[in-house]
């Protein structure tokens, strides 16, 4: 999966996974994944978890990360930009809930990123679930900060929206936009975000111009919904 900033998107379908993953395997350049910037889906943006799962006792995105087994694992979204490449794997973790992590190696344990209490990490690994509301088409997104070795960073968006999007705008907090296609059975995506529009904190990696708002398009171009990352998503 190749991603443009501005707009562009990226080319991404079913028939080219195979060759995309072999290609995304030949850009590895030993980056490892140094810190999950945020955890729940985006910290101290407001948003809350029992809102998007239904009841009182929404699911502990971190609950049995320390104990997953990645031999279990299937990557299940991918992404590369200039010679960075990350990929999202799912496994079974305690409680056999079901977990996801981030990796910049093939050869490397993936970092933990979030777990479902349930065995569900977002609605759509339910197959009874449907969308009742706009929001219900975001799932969550989490920002994992990559150190590549040389004292800078790379910046990695990973999460999930419902199938039916296939191509989401972030609008970053300083202004700047990127596109990425998320089209994908499950929903999930992985975007490799450029160096050009990044502003990641000199210390930690963490980006201080991180996204605010994802624009979320169907297979025809419409927008679906905007959710404000800044506050609990409106249920329109």
């Amino acid at each position: 999966m190749t991603t443009e900033h501005h707009g562009a998107e990226q080319a991404d379908d079913a028939s080219d996974d195979d060759g995309s993953s072999r290609a995304l395997r030949r850009a590895w350049f030993g980056v490892a994944v140094l810190a999950v910037a945020m955890a729940g889906l985006l910290v101290g943006t407001g948003f809350d978890l029992g809102s998007l799962f239904g009841g009182d006792d929404p699911p502990d995105p971190l609950a049995g990360l320390d104990e997953i087994d990645w031999s279990t694992g299937v990557v299940v979204a991918g992404d590369e930009h200039d010679g960075v490449g990350a990929d999202m794997v799912l496994a079974v973790g305690g409680d056999d809930a079901r977990c996801v992590g981030i990796r910049t190696d093939p050869g490397d344990e993936p970092a933990p990123v979030r777990c479902g209490l349930d065995g569900f990490i977002n609605r759509w690994d339910d197959p009874q679930a449907q969308a009742t509301v706009l929001s219900d088409y975001f799932g969550f997104l989490d920002e994992v900060v990559v150190a590549d070795g040389d004292g800078t960073w790379t910046n990695v968006l990973a999460g999930a929206v419902s199938p039916q999007v296939v191509r989401v705008t972030a609008h970053l907090g300083d202004g700047g936009e990127y596109s990425f296609v998320t089209r994908n059975e499950g929903g999930w995506f992985v975007a490799v975000l450029p160096a050009s529009i990044t502003d990641p904190d000199v210390e930690t990696g963490e980006l201080l111009n991180g996204p605010v708002e994802l624009d979320l398009y169907d297979d025809e171009g419409n927008r679906i919904t905007v959710i404000d990352l800044t506050r609990p998503p409106e249920f329109l």
